[in-house]
């Protein structure tokens, strides 16, 4: 620092381990045999490092961001430009498509025929890259019977080849979406709730008229129900005054009855007693001849 060299950078394994040793960090067992087979294999035992200025790390960490923000600035004026074209695009009623699968292999398989056997192109098209719909088509893969719909394209954007043939979606994985606009979008949604919307005032209407049915039903259950006590209830009224008839009826005829047998015995009664006055006469009368 003395000297106005800001940092060491050393330049190979031998001159990390003389540097460390130097600076006074103790000495390891086997150090010296670890030495031996660097120097057998090529290395020098002399610690190889360059000085640098001071403020080096300082200028190489502005470097590594100026370098971060034009890749920034480029990404995002492609991205602009893809906007722009993809709009431009839109305005004339082309249908675009936005490369969203082969992250992982540096972009998507294209090939020059819409079958599935056609000769590759040598380039993959890029992830993210934008390209128009000339044709899309859809095939029936052989092997698993399943349906596979192909694009045929122009590229718009990105890198690969300028026209081919790719797979929308393949094993499950989607490799490109159709891109639409903002204002297509928002009708989209708009349309989509109000389908929604739509269903779920249907769905409500169903469970009101389901419910009014239930409810009409139960009161009808109910009044019949009730139609049903109310006519138990009169009839057990008839039968029991049927039965107050029923006593009342053989009440009178006892008593009828009991009457008629008094009538009889009074009137028997009378008759002997007017039977024995007679005799009595006639007794008294006899006496009175004699």
């Amino acid at each position: 620092r003395a000297q106005g060299y800001g940092s060491v950078r050393l330049k190979s394994a031998t001159s990390a381990v003389d540097f460390y040793a130097r600076m006074g960090f103790r000495t390891v067992q086997g150090e010296r045999e670890h030495d031996s087979e660097l120097l057998e294999l090529g290395f020098s035992a002399v610690p190889e490092m360059e000085l640098l200025p001071a403020q080096m790390e300082e200028n190489e960490r502005k470097a590594v961001e100026r370098a971060a923000c034009r890749e920034h600035e480029k990404a995002v004026h492609k991205a602009r430009q893809a906007e722009q074209l993809r709009l431009a695009a839109e305005a004339r009623d082309m249908a675009v498509w936005s490369v969203v699968g082969g992250e992982d292999r540096g972009g998507v398989l294209v090939r020059m025929g819409q079958e599935l056997g056609s000769p590759k192109a040598i380039e993959r098209l890029s992830t993210g890259a934008l390209v128009q719909q000339v044709q899309l088509v859809t095939l029936q893969d052989e092997e698993t019977g399943e349906q596979i719909e192909r694009l045929h394209f122009r590229r718009l954007t990105g890198t690969g080849p300028d026209e081919g043939w790719l797979s929308v979606a393949l094993n499950h994985k989607v490799l490109a979406e159709r891109v639409e606009s903002e204002a297509k979008r928002k009708a989209k949604e708009e349309t989509e709730r109000k389908l929604r919307e739509a269903a779920e005032r249907k769905q409500l209407e169903e469970a009101k008229r389901q419910a009014a049915q239930e409810a009409a039903k139960q009161e009808a259950e109910r009044k019949a129900r009730e139609e049903e006590l109310r006519k138990e209830a009169g009839r057990r009224a008839e039968r029991e005054a049927k039965e107050v008839r029923r006593r009342a009826r053989e009440e009178a005829a006892r008593r009828e009855t009991v009457g008629s047998d008094i009538s009889e015995a009074g009137a028997k009664r009378e008759g002997e007693a007017k039977q024995r006055a007679w005799e009595e006469v006639e007794a008294r009368e006899k006496a009175e001849r004699g």
